[in-house]
């Protein structure tokens, strides 16, 4: 028997999607404010040979912050709307 290959948002889904879909829309919240501070952050350093893999690390974290600032949240409201079905299937039994 074969093992269905996941992604990463498929797995952050499903992980949520075990929480009260409460939790879900909370952590969707929280985790937009966090990835908007972190994105908004200025990138600090200097092109000094000695400063340049700081800079680098520093505009990679701005970079991908500004991305998951909006798929994190997608994720966890998608595994709370899922979590909101299952337990809403549940009840009608």
């Amino acid at each position: 028997m074969s093992r269905r290959r996941s992604s990463t948002a498929d797995d952050i889904t499903d992980l949520v999607a075990l929480l009260p879909w409460w939790v879900g829309v909370i952590l969707a919240l929280v985790s937009y404010l966090l990835f908007s501070h972190w994105a908004a952050q200025p990138v600090t350093g200097s092109a000094e040979a000695g400063q340049v893999s700081m800079l680098a690390i520093s505009q990679i974290k701005q970079t991908a912050s500004s991305v998951l600032r909006y798929l994190m949240p997608l994720f966890c409201l998608m595994g709370a709307a899922l979590s909101w079905v299952r337990r809403n299937k549940k009840k009608r039994r």
